[in-house]
């Protein structure tokens, strides 16, 4: 019963006090003196009853009080051990930056990335020399006892780690005896709590400019699927020299073509597509520039691509 009392609502407590308060008065009026003893008998323990409801109220009361102060106790230690034994973040850090898959050399020539490779790199040091991103330089170490064939890897002349065996390795030793690729590598992951360090590394070759085809952008009239925009209105924004980028889409007969922010631009011939897809079927890495531009007899951009393979 002290259990029922106690998960009883206030409300229901204070009305239950109430009704034995007037039932304590108005009981005797209503029964007179014709009453036994029973009736008397209930008519006495009313009181007894409020008493006890009275006193498994005020214990009730400090019970709640002092699961108060025990909860804020708990949440002052978790606190204290929270500010005493504080979290320390890993100390790792990764770049979502990707290797560009064409570039301009020094020399004005356009280079293609033939190869690319991520790779972790040995015995790192000097974290504290380096920013994530920066470009990275290599040295063939001869005189590694342990590999005659090991790669140092620098950053701004300062050491940052080793290249021992592997594709990757055995590509750029070639590249520093005889130039074959132009090479391009940066620093992309650097975690101080484990000595690691990785690299992007990329490997270009001169565009083909005789391995290409020529092809008319098609069907520039029609809607944008996503943006229910004509494709002619991105084509106008087109320059020389742009690149574009080719995708198969099953909705097309041919070669669907998007400009570098996603949004259709028009497509290419069956015919054309089929020549591309005899070649490749890598569509998408596939090196297309805009050739040339210019207006027909009714004012709309015509388009010719370049594709490179």
């Amino acid at each position: 019963m002290k259990n029922w009392f106690n998960n009883l609502d206030n409300k229901y407590k204070v009305l239950i006090h109430i009704v034995l308060c007037l039932a304590f008065f108005i009981v005797p009026s209503c029964i007179g003196d014709n009453a036994n003893a029973f009736v008397y008998l209930i008519w006495l323990a009313i009181p007894v009853f409020e008493i006890i409801f009275i006193v498994w109220h005020i214990q009730y009361k400090k019970s709640q009080q002092n699961n108060v102060v025990k909860a804020d106790n708990n949440s002052n230690q978790i606190d204290n051990i929270v500010k005493q034994e504080p979290i320390t973040p890993k100390k790792v850090i990764e770049s979502s930056l990707d290797l560009d898959e064409v570039i301009e050399n020094d020399d004005g020539l356009t280079l293609k990335v033939k190869y690319a490779y991520k790779e972790q790199l040995c015995f790192c040091e000097n974290f504290d020399k380096f920013k994530l991103v920066d470009e990275v330089s290599f040295e063939h170490d001869p005189n590694n006892e342990y590999d005659k064939n090991t790669i140092i890897v620098k950053v701004n002349d300062e050491k940052i780690g080793l290249m021992y065996n592997g594709n990757c390795r055995d590509i750029l030793l070639k590249c520093l005896k005889n130039n074959k690729y132009e090479v391009r590598a940066f620093v992309c992951k650097k975690d101080d709590d484990n000595k690691k360090i990785s690299i992007r590394i990329g490997f270009y070759e001169p565009l083909n400019e005789e391995d290409t085809l020529v092809a008319t952008l098609i069907k520039t009239g029609k809607k944008d699927i996503l943006t229910d925009e004509k494709r002619q209105e991105q084509v106008e924004y087109l320059s020389q020299d742009e690149r574009v980028y080719l995708e198969e889409d099953f909705n097309c007969d041919g070669l669907l073509v998007k400009s570098d922010t996603g949004y259709e631009l028009g497509e290419l011939s069956q015919s054309v597509s089929e020549k591309i897809l005899d070649r490749t079927h890598n569509v998408e890495n596939l090196y297309v520039k805009v050739l040339e531009t210019d207006l027909d007899d009714n004012l709309k951009t015509k388009v010719k691509l370049k594709i490179y393979f």
